[in-house]
């Protein structure tokens, strides 16, 4: 198989596998993210790391269950990417105010309950889009399943080796969103 284009011999196709890298990329850093968050807003209590990384699997199966179910010819890439980090910047702050919605003081420690929902609400509504854009990039890319998974890992080592070496130990959890959501932008 040629890497070249049949059509046009001086192109790469690699455009259109920027998309599942894309995808790989923030969806490793938004769960790395997200966890910072969270524990920061918990007072580091490691459950929330277990109820996170739970409902980020259950909301991805679900995305993916319902992209297969339900695919939207109308969803261009573009938009569904930018509706994601629009998601995730709404996730996070969310997790950074819902003290006012428990009505918690300034470093009250939180209980079980609002640990659960918050963890809950917050994570499905970033790794419901995130599972469906697998499944789309699938559909987008004519079922080169292998490529896409492939693409996709490359994508998540990268976010996960960004994020953790060089965004973390310099940049507060806000600004390192920022610098992801420019990047993929």
């Amino acid at each position: 198989m040629s890497l070249l284009r049949t059509e046009n011999s001086w192109g790469l196709e690699l455009k259109s596998y920027l998309q599942p890298f894309a995808l790989g990329f923030l969806a490793t850093s938004f769960q790395i993210l997200l966890l910072r968050e969270a524990e920061s807003f918990f007072s580091g209590n490691e459950l929330v790391y277990g109820f996170v990384l739970a409902f980020w699997l259950l909301g991805s199966s679900l995305g993916s269950l319902w992209a297969d179910k339900k695919f939207q010819p109308w969803l261009t890439p573009e938009k569904f990417y930018s509706l994601t980090m629009l998601f995730f910047v709404l996730s996070l702050a969310s997790i950074r105010f819902s003290r006012f919605v428990f009505n918690l003081l300034p470093s009250e420690t939180v209980g079980l309950q609002p640990a659960l929902l918050t963890s809950l609400f917050n994570t499905l509504i970033v790794s419901l889009p995130l599972g469906a854009l697998f499944v789309y990039n699938v559909i987008w890319l004519k079922g080169d399943l292998l490529n896409v998974y492939f693409t996709e890992a490359l994508g998540a080592a990268s976010g996960g080796l960004l994020v953790s070496f060089v965004l973390i130990p310099w940049l507060s959890g806000w600004q390192s969103a920022a610098i992801i959501i420019l990047l993929s932008g």
